[in-house]
């Protein structure tokens, strides 16, 4: 099972900016030792029947630290704009 230690809302959606079509922006911290590219495939299994449009990241919690200084990448915009999530948020909005 994939047990993510944080699922953070962000983009359009986390700011309530989001119009009928926008997507569902989602990062997920999670420990693992997966290729970046195979890292979302357990999590996006269950959850693409509620988010039919999702762009989704996984990244590890070091990978994220280093990240959330560089301005420009996702990790830095997601702690200014994200909003943290419990599971049952998740499957719920």
């Amino acid at each position: 099972n994939f047990h993510p230690n944080e699922k953070i809302y962000c983009g359009s959606r986390a700011k309530g900016e989001a119009i009928a079509d926008s997507d569902f922006d989602l990062l997920v911290l999670k420990e693992c030792t997966l290729p970046l590219h195979l890292r979302d495939w357990e999590l996006r299994k269950h959850l693409v029947p509620y988010y039919q449009t999702l762009d989704l990241i996984v990244l590890t919690s070091p990978k994220f630290n280093l990240e959330k200084k560089i301005v420009g990448a996702i990790p830095y915009q997601v702690v200014r704009e994200g909003v943290l999530l419990s599971a049952k948020e998740l499957l719920c909005n």
